[in-house]
């Protein structure tokens, strides 16, 4: 999947700050992978950071397309700075026209965060924004250690397979590591509200934080 990104993604020296993963859901995928995502939506809020999930072709005219679309949503009216949503700037960065070739992000819908706002985060993010799924790096963690663990805690989604070479945002401060759902890709549902994409026979005990049961139970839809 390497040559669909315009830019370039050699290894870059200096360490970032930040890292997280880009969850690419191939077209044909789309429906079922939703099926998954509706359910983590319906169930309450995704995590402590993300109310819901969506997905999207990644380009800024779509982005700003869901905002707008949004704030018009009925069910969100009482969402604090409603008005005020807006793709924060790593997904404004992710989405630039130079960034990704065309071709692909008509193909590919992108995975992202409907973050709100937090008491403890007030005075840096006063307002909604849609996100990627990324996180500071911890003290002892590689990036990729840390995109994981982003991916977990924000989305509640594990992945079998994590792709590099990372796509260095943010100047070059942040780097998402890729993850891609095909119409093969295997997709679970634990009762803990952990999605797992690309495993066969999922180990679902190492669900050590999730935000609540699932109604129903483990899921494997069917298309």
């Amino acid at each position: 999947m390497r040559d669909v990104f315009a830019a370039e993604m050699s290894t870059v020296r200096r360490r970032p700050g930040a890292a997280g993963v880009c969850v690419f859901v191939d077209e044909p995928a789309l429906d079922r992978f939703m099926q998954y995502i509706d359910l983590m939506n319906a169930s309450g809020r995704v995590s402590h950071e993300v109310m819901r999930l969506f997905c999207v072709n990644p380009t800024r005219e779509a982005t700003r397309a869901l905002c707008a679309t949004l704030q018009q949503d009925e069910s969100l009216q009482g969402l604090e700075a409603l008005d005020r949503l807006r793709p924060n700037n790593s997904l404004r960065d992710l989405t630039a026209p130079w960034r990704l070739t065309p071709e692909f992000a008509q193909r590919f819908y992108l995975l992202v965060s409907l973050e709100t706002v937090a008491e403890e985060l007030r005075d840096k993010y006063p307002h909604p924004n849609l996100t990627l799924q990324a996180g500071k790096i911890e003290d002892g963690e590689s990036p990729l250690e840390a995109a994981v663990r982003e991916l977990h805690e924000e989305a509640r989604i594990k992945a079998r397979v994590v792709h590099g070479p990372p796509i260095p945002l943010m100047s070059k401060g942040m780097f998402m590591y890729s993850v891609f759902v095909m119409q093969d890709t295997p997709l679970f549902l634990s009762d803990s509200g952990t999605l797992y994409i690309g495993f066969d026979e999922p180990d679902t005990t190492t669900d050590s934080e999730s935000r609540g049961e699932t109604e129903g139970g483990d899921s494997e839809l069917s298309d």
